[in-house]
């Protein structure tokens, strides 16, 4: 099985979405794989501003992506609760 079968079922349904086609949908030229799909992100992060007590605060993307209480939160590479694309996604 070649490598562009496994990610086409991994962006399928039956693949529950565990990738994403970015960009023309005819050309398939980059993709963004998921270790959490956006639905699951959204309860990472519901559960974070639950844990920190900002229920009700307003929050801006900048902050839940690059802010300095999103540090060693989501064990992303950068360090950082949500990449900008991923916040946007979930959100």
């Amino acid at each position: 099985m070649d490598a562009r079968t496994v990610v086409d079922w991994m962006a399928s349904e039956e693949g529950e979405r565990r990738a994403e086609w970015v960009g023309r949908e005819q050309e398939k030229a980059s993709l963004w794989v998921w270790w959490r799909r956006p639905e699951e992100w959204a309860e990472v992060l519901s559960g974070w501003v639950e844990e920190t007590g900002q229920k009700g605060s307003v929050l801006t993307l900048y902050e839940l992506t690059q802010g300095v209480a999103t540090v060693d939160q989501g064990g992303c590479a950068t360090g950082n609760l949500l990449e900008t694309y991923v916040a946007d996604r979930t959100l």
